[in-house]
């Protein structure tokens, strides 16, 4: 009998019947696009790393001093609101501690220590007011009543007052280097009017009877008027002898012009007859004594002398700084 071949059907169907004796499970296939799979490969096997932390297999790996400090990195990161909340409360002080039982008065003091620095005048600025000054000057009115005050101009004014025998007349004389135009007395109390004069239709200068002995009743009702009234006053120059310090008069008429709102500055006569020394130490005085209650004081006390002709220049410069005139 002959041997029929078989059919390339029936040698498929009867290997695939064939069960295997080894069966592998089936792999994960991957197209390729481009040399790039088109799916993630499988790294379940792999630790898995948190930002921040290190992985478990490293942990074991680690010294014992790196453990630690790991450690309270960790616990810093998992209380954040506490480490914020202690900041807070460390930077508000407590409210039972001796520091906040002191008045508000040493906290925070309300009166001045020293005067505030105040600027020179500049040698353009001294030179400008010296050659001002030596402008014709000339007598205007005296007055003994109110009334009698020359009418307000828009002319700026400045007054000068002191004690009797302060040399108030013999300073207006030595700024407009005229010996005659004010008139002068050694004894106490000469001036008893209010004497106006004018200096080169720019400026206008009022010596003021001088108060204290034999002169309390021409600083009456007059005089406070004229100061609480007069619109085109620009300063009130106070004069005071460093040889006698501020007086309770001066301390008077301080109070009446802080209360009435009008700038006055201090001014030292008579230097001459002061060492430097004990005029340093005379001014310092009556700075400190200025400091304590002035309110509207000019925070720069200028020292001058009729005599030798020092410091005139500077309170001239003064003079035109505090009237606003431009030269």
């Amino acid at each position: 009998m002959t041997e029929q071949p078989t059919t390339i059907s029936e040698s498929v169907i009867g290997k695939a019947s064939t069960p295997s004796s080894t069966t592998s499970p089936p792999t994960r296939r991957s197209t390729v696009h481009r040399g790039f799979p088109t799916t993630k490969p499988d790294r379940s096997d792999q630790p898995i790393r948190i930002e921040g932390l290190a992985p478990l297999s490293l942990k074991s790996s680690r010294p014992a001093a790196s453990k630690a400090k790991f450690t309270h990195q960790l616990q810093q990161q998992e209380r954040p609101n506490v480490h914020k909340s202690n900041k807070a409360s460390s930077s508000t002080p407590p409210t039972s501690t001796a520091a906040s039982t002191k008045p508000a008065s040493e906290k925070f003091p309300k009166k001045l220590q020293v005067f505030p620095f105040v600027p020179g005048a500049t040698t353009n600025e001294l030179t400008k007011a010296h050659k001002f000054f030596f402008s014709p000057a000339e007598f205007v009115k005296s007055a003994t009543d109110f009334s009698m005050i020359p009418e307000n101009t828009m002319i700026p004014e400045v007054a000068f007052v002191g004690r009797s025998n302060i040399g108030k007349s013999s300073l207006i004389n030595g700024l407009v280097n005229r010996n005659g135009l004010v008139k002068t007395s050694s004894k106490p109390g000469h001036t008893r009017m209010m004497n106006f004069f004018k200096l080169g239709d720019k400026l206008s200068l009022v010596d003021m009877p001088g108060y204290g002995w034999r002169s309390r009743d021409e600083w009456g009702g007059m005089i406070i008027s004229y100061l609480q009234n007069r619109k085109n006053l620009r300063r009130i120059y106070i004069l005071v002898d460093p040889s006698h310090g501020l007086k309770e008069s001066d301390t008077q008429i301080m109070k009446l012009l802080d209360s009435s709102g009008l700038s006055y500055q201090v001014v030292l006569t008579k230097m001459d007859r002061l060492s430097k020394t004990k005029y340093s130490t005379a001014k310092a005085e009556i700075e400190a004594e200025l400091v304590k209650g002035a309110i509207c004081c000019f925070p720069l006390v200028l020292g001058v002398s009729s005599k030798t002709k020092d410091g005139l220049d500077e309170l001239r410069a003064a003079i035109v700084k505090a009237g606003q005139l431009s030269l």
